[in-house]
């Protein structure tokens, strides 16, 4: 086993980096993102959003260019919610668990139905977490050093 320095693109304090214990530098940033998406705040936030644009959502509402085009200039949107759902259901793939879970938190949370809302992301984020890990990966920056290649003065 290596040992693996995890330092996030925001670190600035030894709070925030990380010691982890793993046979590839890709492995060492696996384990790491893995115990780290759930409690980053910010993170989260961007997941559970009902907004069409700047949170995961975008990943469904808005997926091309002239989609982005149309929102940006004219504030609306050129798919219908039924679209969104079968872009939502092609994207968990297999994992139909998950898209059903993200669909349900979705509607229930933009129709302000908090607690039936809080209950269905849980059941996402317990049902997502490869794709959840995936997207966190691509929502932070985290820098992986393997220790023993630090120079040593």
């Amino acid at each position: 086993m290596n040992i693996y320095l995890i330092i996030p693109e925001c670190g600035i304090s030894p709070d925030d980096f990380y010691i982890v214990e793993a046979p590839t530098l890709n492995e060492a940033k696996y384990i790491a993102v893995k115990n780290l998406y759930k409690n980053d705040e910010l993170f989260i936030d961007h997941i559970k959003q009902c907004t069409i644009n700047m949170s995961f959502a975008e990943k469904f509402w808005l997926q091309t260019d002239e989609e982005h085009m149309h929102f940006n200039t004219r504030g609306k949107i050129l798919i219908d919610y039924n679209e969104f759902q079968t872009r939502v259901k092609k994207y968990f793939g297999e994992n139909i668990k998950a898209a059903e879970d993200y669909i349900a938190y979705y509607s229930l949370a933009c129709d302000e139905k908090d607690e039936e809302a809080n209950e269905a992301f849980k059941n996402f984020i317990n049902n997502a977490e490869n794709f959840l890990i995936q997207e966190y990966l691509e929502y932070t920056n985290y820098q992986v050093l393997d220790i023993a290649k630090i120079k040593k003065i």
